[in-house]
């Protein structure tokens, strides 16, 4: 009989001081050992696994421990018998931060840009040019474009003292490419978070600076107009199929409400923001952003679009996903949910729809949320350390797969602000062992 094994396929930290949050993704092997649920060993603590499927041996999980403990997986056979096998961490790769020049500006315009299409990016860069609100200074971050990507931001910027080219080697994708434009930034008293390609009105820095400072703010966001890349308007309101909010702490995690590009904020939470959650489902920088300003503090909106969003066909978020039909989306959400609830009551494997919501999604917002915990210490609003807690208690908590029930069973009483998600995450809990 062969010895049980486990790879591991992903292992993700996130620190917070001398703690960190662990997403670990593997495999364990060992046919005498498929049945009973493993758990984790962690710095003398015991983890059960979140997710864990008896027939082909892969589980995930995630648990707060030291930044580098040493972690086992435990095994127990039909026959009682228990082994261990001790999971090694992937050595991390040396970090390095981009600085800016230094500041002298009341507010930093961050940019993150990657081969930007050099009509868009000329609008772009002119609509910032042009705002009412000119104690400004502008961080350019250039994700590892090819020649003609650099030639581009190059000219299109020429010689403009406000502008600060910085660049790094290669593509972080968006949320790393503006976790490194965040973190270039020099000293100000707000960061306006811009897209290479959209448009702003004259008065968006001015309007959402002043519902910063008016609110006592961590993050003030506005409205936008959506736009195909040609300018024809798509939308006057991003808010036509979706309810907005930014109270609900819980609500942000499922789904997202505040576009990073529609924001200014205050860098004092970028002591809890940064690095970005390091997780095995892509986080985004916005909804990170987002929770991290609602549970360290408020958020203020400015009702009024104050920008074009240009919205293309190849994103898969946006308003493009935001304007589907609601109720076809509800009904499939729904049916997943109903799915999980008859495969658990009959103790079934879970489907495949369900597992990847549960891997890939709910163990992503718990995560977030552990982090959250770690990084903001006491939260002062009650209700938000509640939700907070409920949601890092995911997939086996009560309390979180109550929550995610009435969330998505008031769906059907008032449109939606989380695009009827709730009934997803239901179901990826329910397909926890």
């Amino acid at each position: 009989m062969r010895d049980p094994s486990a790879e591991v396929t992903f292992w993700g930290r996130t620190p917070a001081g001398a703690r960190a949050v662990h997403e670990i993704h593997g495999v364990a092997q060992g046919r005498r050992f498929g049945r009973a649920t493993p758990w984790l060993e962690a710095g003398g603590a015991a983890h059960p696994v979140d997710a864990y499927d008896r027939k082909t041996g892969a589980f995930a999980v995630v648990f707060t421990a030291d930044f580098d403990p040493k972690v086992s997986l435990v095994l127990r056979s039909g026959d009682g018998a228990v082994a261990r096998v001790a999971l090694k961490a992937p050595a991390l790769a040396p970090g390095s931060i981009l600085r800016a020049r230094g500041g002298g500006a009341e507010t930093i315009v961050a940019l993150a840009v990657h081969n930007p299409k050099p009509a868009l990016f000329a609008r772009q860069i002119a609509s910032i040019r042009a705002q009412t609100a000119t104690d400004w200074r502008a961080v350019v971050l250039d994700g590892g474009s090819r020649d003609e990507g650099r030639r581009i931001i190059a000219e299109t910027i020429g010689d403009d003292a406000r502008f600060d080219i910085v660049r790094q080697e290669r593509n972080l994708g968006a949320p790393g490419n503006f976790a490194a434009v965040l973190a270039a930034a020099p000293p100000c008293a707000s960061i306006a978070l811009a897209d290479a390609d959209d448009v702003w009105r004259e008065t968006k820095l001015e309007r959402t600076r002043a519902a910063l400072l008016k609110a006592g703010a961590r993050l003030a966001y506005c409205d936008m107009r959506v736009v195909r890349e040609n300018g024809d308007v798509v939308a006057e309101t991003f808010w036509s199929k979706r309810n907005n909010q930014w109270r609900d702490l819980a609500g942000i995690l499922v789904a997202n409400t505040v576009t990073s590009a529609a924001s200014v904020i205050d860098p004092s939470i970028l002591r809890v923001a940064l690095p970005l959650p390091e997780t095995f489902a892509k986080t985004f920088h916005d909804q990170w952003l987002a929770a991290c300003a609602l549970a360290s503090g408020e958020i203020a909106y400015v009702d009024e679009a104050l920008y074009d969003y240009v919205q293309h066909d190849s994103q898969d978020i946006g308003y493009r996903v935001a304007r589907g039909p609601a109720w076809a989306r509800d009904l499939r959400n729904l049916a997943l949910a109903g799915d999980a609830v008859v495969r658990r009551t009959v103790n079934a494997p879970p489907g495949a729809a369900a597992w990847r919501a549960l891997t890939e999604e709910v163990l992503r917002i718990k995560h977030l949320a552990l982090a959250l915990r770690l990084r903001c210490g006491d939260i002062a609003d009650t209700q938000r350390a509640r939700a907070l807690d409920a949601v890092a208690a995911l997939p086996k908590g009560r309390a979180a797969r109550a929550l995610l029930f009435s969330r998505g069973a008031a769906r059907f009483a008032r449109r939606s602000d989380t695009l009827g998600r709730d009934w997803r995450f239901l179901a990826g809990a329910l397909a926890a062992p």
